[in-house]
């Protein structure tokens, strides 16, 4: 991330050491803030405020309709600081692991076209997410993971990678 010109990402430092990070992922009409991580002997010092607040700031100037980001519900502490940001749990996230197989679903089956790839695709995630995600759709086509889901010859849906941080959802605010 901190190669990728598409992100913008902080740094926190104390006595020469680093004590933090966080990137903003600005590739999409609405930007996502993540990993966002606090050396654990530095926490409840306000270091994560500093840097969220530094990315937050660049969303702004930037003009992005909205910012969004993954919160661990473990995680009181950062989810009360999001909170007092202007951030609002939009919907619970799950993340389960384990051995798959890949299979059909009622006909339907997995194309690496890229012709409407992208179009359709396009469509599908505004109504899905509320962002185009078309330069993650755009990378995940070139790294040969995009794949067009078809039932019969008709458009069915999408499967690609995309940076989604996020699940919590900041309002833009006017500066």
């Amino acid at each position: 991330m901190f190669s990728d010109p598409a992100y913008y990402c902080v740094v926190a430092e104390a006595d020469g050491r680093v004590t933090g990070n966080v990137g903003l992922d600005e590739r999409a009409v609405v930007a996502s803030v993540g990993p966002v991580t606090v050396d654990p002997d530095a926490q409840n010092q306000g270091i994560g405020r500093q840097m969220l607040d530094a990315v937050l700031e660049r969303a702004r100037e930037r003009g992005f309709a909205g910012v969004r980001l993954v919160q661990a519900t473990f995680n009181n502490c950062s989810l009360a600081l999001y909170a007092s940001l202007g951030f609002e749990v939009r919907e619970p996230l799950a993340l389960l692991q384990g051995p798959t197989e890949l299979r059909s679903l009622d006909g339907t089956r997995c194309a690496r076209r890229k012709r409407p790839i992208l179009r359709l695709a396009t469509r599908s995630a505004v109504a899905s997410t509320g962002s185009t995600g078309s330069r993650e759709l755009a990378e995940s086509i070139a790294q040969g993971v995009a794949r067009i889901v078809e039932r019969g010859a008709q458009f069915a849906g999408l499967r690609f990678v995309a940076a989604m941080f996020g699940t919590l959802s900041l309002k833009p605010t006017s500066s």
